[in-house]
């Protein structure tokens, strides 16, 4: 059920739920009445409806009274967004299409196309906070992509990424105030957990709060693992199948060299000098100058991600810098079956949990082995879940 709460914490009725609808749509474009305007519902077969409530509907829902926008079943998706100035509605969809991307959902059911990445399925999207308008979206095939809409927004993520680091994500948005003057900032990076900063844009006046238009804080960091072990950048990579089929992958080598602050006095001919250097890699390297080189062909592990309708990205991951700091390449491959990249590729690992993605697996070994990063005989897999 949906309730109208006022300021002195009274509350109203505002819809009643009859049970089969699972999500409501608000109209928050400013200037118009905050009311219910749109539902999803969901039948005992598992066909979703999307229904446009009619102007002069009451408390109770009768859904045979609204109008029927638009249906969709299967791996078909579709989310509402919002209400746009003209009375369409904004969605995220893949209906009649492969990929993820945002539209216009008209009367009668018509998808207007906004903006559909070409190679991966949607992931974020910034709408204007009075009028719904798209203001940019971003998605992740290897690393994050951004496209704008707004040349406002543009300018200012090119301001603030002026004063990052080159072996950083493209910031993602995560928090607004309500006159966009003030955004929350996540950065992200393949080497060190996400930060967070307090950035003022643009559109501030040229003296207000702390910190001037097109200036930024730091606020905090996720945690502290990049500042007690050396942590190791990822490369994005792509990998081809046995049938063509490409592969998005990450491969990050281990920061393994020579020169291991280690008090056991060794030769390169001693049987126990090489047991020495292999308990100094698994204890960790800390700083450069415990490893200062990379190594090559040496132990590999195939880090498998779960679902398997999941997927891994360029972004810091904590087992994988674990892995690498003890001395392994680790390999973290989006196999056929992975989700993000659209229905086809999902769709491929339907029926091959035992053939095709296991043979995507082994096709990215044979790369790691081929570029000399793993030894062959040298190769473990580890995951969770389906991995």
């Amino acid at each position: 059920d949906i309730y109208r709460v006022w300021p002195n914490r009274t509350a109203q009725l505002e819809v009643a739920n009859p049970g089969q609808v699972h999500q409501w749509v608000v109209e928050t474009t400013t200037g118009k009445p905050l009311r219910v305007v749109a539902a999803v519902a969901v039948s005992g077969d598992g066909q979703h409806t999307m229904l446009k409530r009619p102007e002069n509907a009451g408390v109770d829902v009768h859904l045979s009274d609204w109008d029927t926008w638009i249906s969709w079943q299967g791996d078909d998706y579709l989310a509402p967004l919002g209400m746009s100035l003209t009375g369409s509605l904004l969605v995220e969809s893949n209906i009649n299409a492969d990929k993820v991307g945002i539209f216009e959902l008209a009367d009668g059911g018509e998808m207007k196309p906004v903006f559909t990445p070409e190679n991966a399925d949607l992931g974020d999207v910034m709408l204007d906070l009075t009028s719904n308008a798209v203001m940019a979206v971003g998605w992740d095939y290897l690393r994050r992509e951004m496209h704008f809409m707004d040349e406002l927004v543009d300018s200012d993520l090119k301001a603030f990424r002026a004063q990052a680091d080159a072996d950083e994500e493209l910031p993602m948005i995560t928090s607004r105030s309500a006159d966009d003057t003030l955004w929350v900032l996540k950065v992200q990076s393949s080497s060190r957990p996400a930060q967070y900063w307090l950035y003022r844009t643009s559109r501030a006046p040229e003296h207000h709060f702390r910190l001037s238009p097109g200036r930024s804080s730091f606020l905090f960091q996720d945690n502290q693992m990049s500042k007690i072990w050396r942590t190791q950048p990822a490369e994005a990579v792509v990998i081809t199948a046995e049938d063509g089929t490409e592969l998005p992958a990450y491969v990050t080598r281990p920061p393994v060299g020579v020169a291991y602050k280690t008090t056991t006095t060794t030769t390169t001919t001693s049987t126990f000098a090489a047991q020495d250097v292999s308990m100094a890699m698994y204890l960790g390297v800390d700083t450069e100058d415990d490893a200062p080189a990379n190594v090559t062909g040496g132990p590999l592990v195939l880090l498998v991600h779960g679902g398997p309708w999941s997927r891994d990205n360029w972004p810091f991951d904590p087992m994988t810098q674990m892995l690498a700091n003890r001395g392994y390449a680790v390999l973290r491959v989006n196999f056929r079956g992975s989700r993000g990249f659209g229905k086809s590729f999902e769709r491929a690992g339907d029926g091959q949990w035992g053939d095709g993605i296991l043979g995507d697996l082994k096709a990215a070994v044979s790369w790691a082995v081929d570029k000399q990063i793993a030894d062959p005989a040298r190769v473990a897999i580890m995951g969770g879940s389906f991995g």
